[in-house]
């Protein structure tokens, strides 16, 4: 998933969860999807450094 692509999601689910979810607990879940896509990543990264 390219990190532009990512985003546009994170911000349609922010806006969703936005609608049942209280203030700390939407910014507890977007901070959840900013480590999430710092692993993936991480992850990407090492999958191509092995395929090297």
């Amino acid at each position: 998933m390219e990190p532009e692509d990512f985003d546009r999601l994170s911000e349609g689910a922010a806006a969703f969860l936005g609608l049942c979810l209280s203030e700390d607990s939407q910014a507890a879940v977007s901070a959840n999807l900013r480590l999430l896509h710092q692993h993936a990543a991480i992850i990407e990264t090492a999958f191509q450094d092995a395929e090297a």
